[in-house]
């Protein structure tokens, strides 16, 4: 990426991080951030599963040619925390807050999808319908994929 395009980048992800930061959700009670999560991975053309385990999203992007496979998790819990912070994204929950961090860990995941899918991810023709694993079986199917 040039140091260009790395301005708007970074933006949104200062942006999406302080969204998340705002709208902090007790486990198991993340229903707004797993849909904010679910937008990114749409506008992003990633392939996903929500509703796992109640609230969780797991999305994955295939290489064209074989190789180690890279996973990463990401928290979205906050903590029963008042913040004390003033900053201007601080907490619109009262009582809630991410004073842990996961806010930042949500936007991890998405920003290096976003990088990928700008810089490197091209579909695989055996992968625009999901994500598949070596021997063909599916592993996360792009239910949002409409057909041709």
């Amino acid at each position: 990426m040039t140091e260009m395009a790395l301005t708007p980048f970074h933006d949104w992800l200062v942006d999406l991080r302080r969204h998340f930061h705002q709208f902090p959700e007790l486990a198991y009670r993340e229903e707004k951030t797993a849909a904010r999560i679910v937008e990114v991975l749409k506008e992003l053309g990633v392939p996903f599963r929500d509703g796992i385990g109640k609230t969780g999203v797991v999305a994955a992007l295939s290489a064209r040619k074989p190789g180690p496979t890279v996973a990463m998790r990401a928290d979205m819990d906050a903590l029963p925390i008042e913040e004390q912070n003033g900053v201007s994204y601080r907490s619109k929950h009262p009582g809630m807050m991410h004073a842990c961090g996961h806010d930042g860990h949500q936007m991890v995941p998405s920003s290096v999808f976003a990088a990928l899918r700008v810089t490197l991810w091209r579909k695989s023709s055996r992968n625009e319908r999901g994500l598949h694993s070596d021997d063909g079986s599916e592993i996360v199917q792009n239910k949002h994929h409409k057909n041709p």
